[in-house]
């Protein structure tokens, strides 16, 4: 271990709430992750997801998401080139950056389901299915939203197309890890729907 690390972190966040307090609400503040859970000042509490980003709120909302900023984003935003492209090269490292896009659109996802908004839930769901498709999250929260809607007749033909996306991202990139990893998860998920074994 990193005997520095504990310190340069203390140190961090001491400079993030410094910068916080000098700022008195006059400018918008960002972060790429949530601010550290300890933070005297409570920021944890005050950062409001926007996309993939946390935006610190004076006063805000109880569910901690700007659900139809997010919305917005994620739909008619942000770039996914070359997510769809299972021939551009992926090792894990940039498959776990990729995941941060999947994480944060969840959670909005979650926060829409919870808002009784199921259709802009599915609309989003759908958009992340067709722009990061590797994201096998979200074939479950699809799932989940056909099983809730008693058209479980789509969820084996949704995880087939789960199973055979996983299986050309690990084709072109066959050192990667997390692919034959979720690969194995979901052909155990679909043996058990279908009583068989992919």
């Amino acid at each position: 271990p990193n005997p520095w690390e504990g310190k340069i972190l203390t140190v961090a966040n001491m400079i993030m709430e410094d910068i916080v307090l000098e700022n008195r609400w006059r400018y918008p503040v960002f972060f790429t992750s949530p601010p550290y859970a300890e933070s005297p000042l409570g920021l944890r509490a005050r950062a409001v997801q926007v996309g993939v980003v946390y935006r610190l709120e004076r006063e805000p909302t109880s569910s901690l998401i700007d659900v139809d900023k997010s919305d917005q984003l994620f739909r008619e935003t942000y770039s996914y080139a070359g997510y769809q492209n299972s021939k551009v090269y992926r090792d894990e490292n940039a498959t776990g950056i990729f995941l941060g896009m999947g994480v944060a659109s969840t959670r909005v996802v979650d926060e829409l389901i919870q808002m009784g908004d199921r259709e802009r839930a599915i609309r989003l769901t759908q958009h992340i299915l067709g722009v990061y498709p590797e994201y096998w999250q979200a074939y479950l929260q699809m799932g989940e939203l056909y099983s809730a809607s008693a058209d479980t007749a789509k969820i084996t033909p949704l995880y087939k197309t789960l199973f055979d996306t996983l299986a050309a991202f690990l084709n072109g990139n066959p050192q990667n890890t997390y692919y034959r990893q979720d690969l194995g998860l979901i052909g155990v998920e679909i043996g058990k729907r279908t009583k068989d074994s992919l």
